[in-house]
């Protein structure tokens, strides 16, 4: 299939996921409910590549993309995800991280229908980076006045 083709496969995809969100989640819930019940009939000795962030498992970060929607309306929380996966939280925000820093555009809200989604559009994605930005202001601020507070401490 050439580029032009597979373009057009995705805009026709994501059109239909946007018009469809109710059948696209529940797709992705029965696929991934049975992946977790895969997993768990493997031996014990096998891990789940999410439950060692450190270790090199190339499918760890991807599987994260893969179970997200696009839109901020179609958000999954982050419990559910670690739930759907059997994953810890500090697991999911790693493999989150690497996943967006590998250029994947993966965004969160705390709106009204807070969680993790794909950005539909530049809107959602620019929305989010105006929240990354904040957050690291307020981080800056909580550094400054720990510094200050350090400066009372004794040597």
């Amino acid at each position: 299939m050439n580029e032009q083709a597979k373009a057009a496969r995705r805009a026709y995809k994501r059109k239909w996921a946007k018009q469809n969100p109710e059948k696209v989640k529940a797709q992705q819930e029965r696929y991934w409910t049975k992946k977790a019940a895969e997993a768990a009939e493997q031996e014990p000795a096998q891990l789940n590549p999410l439950q060692c962030p450190q270790s090199n498992h190339g499918g760890a970060a991807a599987l994260i993309f893969e179970i997200l929607s696009e839109g901020a309306e179609n958000a999954r929380t982050g419990k559910e995800i670690c739930k759907l996966l059997n994953i810890t939280a500090r697991d999911l925000t790693a493999a989150i991280e690497r996943e967006r820093r590998a250029g994947k555009p993966i965004c969160a809200s705390t709106g009204s229908n807070p969680g993790y989604f794909l950005a539909a559009n530049q809107e959602e994605m620019q929305r989010y980076c105006k929240s990354l930005l904040h957050r690291a202001g307020e981080i800056h601020k909580t550094r400054q006045a720990c510094i200050k507070a350090m400066e009372d401490l004794p040597v």
